[in-house]
């Protein structure tokens, strides 16, 4: 698995991924262009009214108000930097000393507040969803899913309850 995995993608195993700094892209699946949309002249000088600028979309801006709330969920993480484009994000983390939780944990929290967003744009009523069956559907360990399994599967393409916003 490894070798396919691109190397972007691969974790430094002398990285403990608890502190220090971090620079996360995340992509929109299928590159779906639905979180803003460029606007501007490319050759306006910045400032201007003109400018280039990407414009949120109510979803944008939902992605966005998920990132500031982060440092309130986990004191340790602090946000230092964000940038929606149309089909991705960037964002520079920093993990402080201190931090028990993992960079993927936060990341994930901040990838599920998102698709939360995303359902409620769609009109998913994903909150009053219930799966009385649950037990009958084994987990990845071979035992019934739990509340965090109903929401997403091993590849976070979708959930029990509705598509993931990012790949």
């Amino acid at each position: 698995k490894l070798e396919s995995t691109p190397d972007a993608l691969r974790r430094n195993p002398l990285n403990k991924y608890t502190e220090g700094w971090s620079h996360v892209t995340l992509n929109v699946r299928d590159e779906a262009p639905v979180l803003g949309y460029l606007e501007g002249h490319p050759d306006a000088p910045d400032g201007s009214p003109d400018a280039p600028r990407c414009v949120l979309t109510p979803l944008g801006r939902k992605v966005e108000e998920a990132f500031h709330r982060g440092p309130s969920i986990n004191p340790f993480h602090e946000n230092v930097a964000f940038q929606i484009m149309p089909e991705h994000l960037h964002m520079l983390l920093h993990l402080k000393p201190g931090n028990k939780k993992h960079l993927g944990q936060i990341v994930a929290g901040f990838m599920g507040s998102c698709s939360h967003g995303y359902w409620d744009i769609l009109g998913i009523d994903w909150r009053n969803m219930s799966f009385p069956n649950a037990n009958a559907l084994p987990g990845t360990d071979g035992k019934p899913l739990s509340g965090k399994e109903l929401d997403r599967d091993r590849d976070h393409s979708r959930s029990l309850r509705g598509p993931s916003l990012f790949v």
